[in-house]
């Protein structure tokens, strides 16, 4: 954990959440800390609503290709999920299919076996949204 005090950690936690309460890592992040904690009611809720994002997310696809992207509804879940896969994110890039559909397409490495490989996540949720927002102003 990055801070030395796990109820700064969730202080901060539950700040994030105040904003986006569908922000994977502050529920990651809550996890640990209610851990730490010794809070295990507290740990046991922000783990169950980050696996349930994750496990939605999970459900969507499989991110191996457009067709069969992960619906993800911004870009922080799909670090998170390239997180979880025990990858790390060598690059992000922007694509779009002669149908219409918005994808980001992250270049991930195996963490274990150095591997790279890219995954695909559907963004057209996040780009709509966007698109509704700056039609407001």
């Amino acid at each position: 954990m990055l801070f030395r005090s796990p109820a700064r950690a969730l202080e901060i936690a539950r700040t994030i959440l105040d904003g986006n309460y569908l922000n994977i890592e502050a529920h990651f992040a809550g996890t640990v800390a209610c851990s730490a904690l010794k809070d295990a009611a507290c740990a046991s809720q922000h783990q169950f609503v980050a696996q349930g994002m994750l496990n939605s997310i999970a459900a969507s696809g499989d991110g191996r290709s457009p067709e069969s992207a992960f619906a993800v509804v911004n870009t922080p879940e799909e670090y998170a999920i390239a997180r979880v896969m025990g990858t790390r994110v060598l690059g992000q890039a922007a694509t779009r299919t002669p149908d219409g559909h918005a994808y980001d397409v992250l270049t991930i490495e195996d963490r274990r076996t150095g591997e790279e490989r890219r995954i695909y996540f559907n963004v057209d949720r996040a780009m709509a949204a966007m698109a509704k927002l700056l039609a407001r102003q």
